[in-house]
């Protein structure tokens, strides 16, 4: 196992212990900074409460950013009605936890953890508010939020189970390689992003892409885990993402991790990863890539997605080890990799026509000009 190896698991392992909701990001987004100032990488949090953290490189163009979210669905406390407490759904949180009995923690006054459950819809679908009730008298805070009681952060058969490893796994991935990357000569600035709500709309990513907060001719790279599909298991390396459910991405960033995959399969007899389009979702390289950003993405294939069982029961959210070790190694490559961009094997293929085909399709020319 590498040093990077044991830095991805070592702050999976912690991060994955910490509760996140959208807008309620704090004890995540302390985590995360913490770590920047103890490994001395500069950041800045913009006014939305995004961090983002930057490698200084020689070349002050074509820098490369990886943007991962630090929020997962949830519910947020909103009033109290009688002894009951009513909370709002945050996020997309599966279905039949409004009208199932469904475990549930809330995060009380000094991030007290109060066990409860989920206990019925209240208002209407649209509302998409749910009854809480607790085991205790303790108090709770309107605003406090809720998450699903599931399995804790947990690593067997080479698979990591944790409640949201949609999306501690990519933060913890782009921290790894953010401190190793902070030993290595830098031709091109990397940035580490992390985002807030984007369980809601990618808001957190939105806002940084509208005002151009990262510059332009930065290659973004969303890093998420994402709904594992029938052509793209876990177990099979992660996944170089061509677009999501809403756009294909851009083929030049892309070439960037196509060059870092094929240096790391020429070195490391253990690294595979895959090609596909991620259909499950939207990810945060769309909200770059409609405001002019060269946008591309890595995901992991994920199971149980958002919690969600396959006999409406609620469980933590599982990806293969491997992949996610795999994740951090090509992100690491890819920040190196940016200046090799022109030199992937798709477009040396594609780059130039054989002398020799372009004069027999002349030869061949027959055809009558209308």
């Amino acid at each position: 196992m590498t040093k990077l190896d044991e830095k991805s698991l070592e702050i999976i392992s912690k991060i994955s212990l910490i509760p996140s909701l959208p807008f309620q990001e704090q004890q995540i987004a302390k985590y995360i900074t913490d770590l920047l100032r103890e490994w001395r990488i500069s950041y800045e949090v913009d006014q939305f409460g995004n961090i983002i953290a930057t490698l200084p490189g020689e070349s002050l163009t074509d820098g490369i950013g990886f943007v991962a979210h630090m929020d997962h669905p949830g519910f947020e406390i909103v009033q109290m009605e009688n002894s009951n407490f009513i909370a709002k759904a945050l996020g997309g949180v599966p279905e039949w936890t409004f009208t199932k009995k469904t475990p549930v923690k809330i995060v009380g006054n000094d991030n007290e953890i109060i066990k409860g459950y989920l206990n019925g819809r209240f208002g209407s679908i649209n509302d998409r508010m749910v009854y809480v009730q607790t085991d205790n008298d303790k108090k709770v805070n309107i605003s406090a939020g809720v998450i699903f009681d599931v399995e804790g952060f947990n690593i067997s058969n080479n698979t990591i189970k944790m409640l949201a490893a949609d999306d501690l796994a990519g933060c913890s991935a782009i921290l790894a390689a953010l401190e190793s990357a902070r030993h290595l000569k830098r031709n091109q600035t990397i940035y580490g992003i992390f985002t807030r709500a984007e369980e809601v709309g990618l808001v957190g990513a939105r806002a940084i892409a509208n005002n151009k907060t990262i510059p332009m001719d930065t290659f973004i790279v969303s890093v998420e885990s994402s709904r594992e599909l029938a052509s793209a298991h876990a177990g099979r390396g992660p996944v170089i993402r061509t677009g999501d459910a809403l756009f294909t991405f851009n083929y030049e960033a892309e070439q960037i991790l196509s060059i870092a995959r094929e240096n790391l399969e020429n070195n490391s007899s253990d690294f595979q990863a895959q090609r596909q389009l991620m259909s499950g979702g939207v990810c945060e390289a769309s909200a770059f890539i409609v405001n002019g950003y060269r946008s591309t993405g890595i995901a992991l294939p994920l199971r149980n997605y958002h919690n969600a069982g396959e006999e409406e029961n609620t469980l933590a959210e599982e990806i293969n080890l491997s992949d996610f070790l795999n994740a951090s190694r090509i992100i690491l490559e890819a920040s190196q990799s940016v200046n090799k961009r022109h030199e992937s094997k798709a477009l040396e293929r594609l780059s130039q026509v054989p002398k020799n085909e372009l004069i027999r399709l002349e030869k061949s020319n027959n055809i009558i000009s209308l």
